[in-house]
C-alpha cells in the first residue's frame, strides 16, 4: 500500500507530459515505479528521489536503465550489489546527486560503477 498515494496521483494526470518530479519525504512502491516507467520514460527529465527513504538500490538501478532522457537524478544510495549488467541509458544526464555504497571489494565492483558515468 502507498503510505502517500503517489500512485492514485500519477494515475489521475491525464497527461503524458511531466517532465519533473520530485517527491518529498514519499516513500515510493513497486507498483508506482512501475507506473511511473511505464507511463513517463520517453518525457521524464528531472527526477528528485533523494528523500524517497525506502527506495530500493534495484530501482535506482531500474531508472537509470530506463529513463533515456533524464537530465537531473538524486537518489539516496545505490549499492554495488544492485548492478547488474544492463547499460544506463540516461545519456544526456547533467546532474547525478546519489550516494554510492561499495560492498564488494575489487577493481572490477569500482569499473562496474564508475564505468557508467
Amino acid at each position: 500500500m502507498e503510505k502517500v498515494g503517489l500512485l492514485p496521483f500519477l494515475e489521475s494526470r491525464t497527461d503524458a507530459r511531466l517532465k519533473q518530479l520530485k517527491i518529498p519525504l514519499a516513500w515510493i512502491m513497486d507498483a508506482s515505479w512501475t507506473f511511473l516507467q511505464e507511463r513517463y520514460s520517453d518525457v521524464l527529465q528531472d527526477l528528485d528521489l533523494a528523500t524517497a527513504y525506502e527506495l530500493k538500490g534495484g530501482v535506482i538501478h531500474d531508472i537509470m536503465c530506463s529513463l533515456p532522457n533524464l537530465k537531473s537524478f538524486s537518489a539516496r544510495l545505490l549499492q554495488d550489489r544492485d548492478l547488474d549488467s544492463r547499460p544506463w541509458v540516461c545519456l544526456s544526464l547533467k546532474k547525478l546527486i546519489i550516494g554510492l555504497e561499495v560492498v564488494e571489494e575489487g577493481w572490477e565492483t569500482h569499473r562496474l560503477i564508475f564505468g557508467r558515468l
